[in-house]
């Protein structure tokens, strides 16, 4: 994951030199000034720990990006087994939505909210 996705300063500065190779100055600022608004919008950051090395800082930098732009900020342990058992294959009924091959997924009226039919 790229250092300059928190919406910061940094993330600016990255997005306003991807920009300007693309558009004209006026556009540019335009842009700029859309991604700010967009995260005007917001009041809360939060950051997942998945206990994944770096997390510490990575944590440091939402809190830090958060406080700059007058958010909240959480942090909230998590269990990374559901994301390493969905990497690696290991996928059951209870946990994982199972689509056969030539299956449609179709909402489902009780509390798994999806159902695979043939």
């Amino acid at each position: 994951m790229k250092a300059d996705r928190c919406p910061d300063h940094r993330r600016l500065e990255s997005l306003r030199a991807e920009y300007s190779e693309k558009f004209e100055p006026d556009d540019v600022e335009f842009l700029i000034e859309s991604t700010k608004a967009n995260w005007a919008q917001h009041g809360r950051a939060v950051y997942l720990d998945l206990g994944t090395p770096g997390a510490d800082e990575k944590a440091a930098e939402a809190e830090a990006a958060a406080k700059a732009l007058g958010w909240k900020f959480e942090r909230i342990p998590g269990d990374p087994s559901l994301l390493k058992d969905l990497l690696s294959g290991r996928w059951d009924s209870e946990r994982f939505q199972i689509v056969e091959p030539g299956a449609t997924l179709d909402h489902s009226t009780d509390d798994k909210i999806f159902r695979s039919r043939p």
